[in-house]
């Protein structure tokens, strides 16, 4: 029998804690997606944009807790520039971040790989292997709206440019 006596009656114990929301998944499966440095960012955007987002002022390297939930309006924005529908399980997306005055932006380059275009971006690269969309600008010719990109705002909390590839 233990000595200990039991609690008031008035003094209830805490709830259990609830477990923290788990951040949205991207889109793009795990695996698909690469965060360039900042020291990067100018490359990537000068490789792979026709016409690169104005404004930029500066560059900086956002963490993958940058990236969480950026994803969540993309469909419906996408749907405001007249983009196709997507199979998001298909793509793969590099990230660089972007300063537009004080703004944070992120900047989104998103692709699919084919066995079609790994040849082509092997070619882009001089000959890199299929890997290299993780270290070089992935930039492919033609594909329409499937090869495009977006600037998020994060301060904003909305995506502010976007632009595609044509279509042969």
């Amino acid at each position: 029998m233990s000595n200990t006596p039991p609690p008031p009656a008035d003094q209830t114990p805490p709830p259990p804690a609830k477990p923290d929301a788990a951040a949205p998944a991207p889109l793009v499966p795990a695996g698909h997606s690469v965060i360039f440095t900042a020291e990067q960012a100018p490359g990537l955007i000068k490789e792979v944009c026709f016409t690169a987002p104005e404004g930029i002022t500066g560059y900086w390297m956002p963490t993958e807790a940058d990236l969480a939930g950026i994803e969540l309006t993309l469909p419906d924005y996408l749907k405001t520039q007249q983009a196709t529908d997507r199979h998001w399980s298909e793509f793969y997306r590099q990230a660089a971040g972007v300063k537009r005055g004080a703004a944070q932006c992120v900047f989104l380059n998103y692709f699919v790989l084919t066995e079609r275009t790994q040849g082509e971006g092997e070619a882009n690269h001089s000959g890199a292997a299929v890997e290299s969309w993780k270290t070089k600008p992935y930039w492919v010719n033609d594909g329409g709206d499937w090869f495009f990109r977006v600037l998020f705002d994060v301060t904003q909390k909305k995506f502010v440019w976007y632009e595609h590839n044509n279509t042969a």
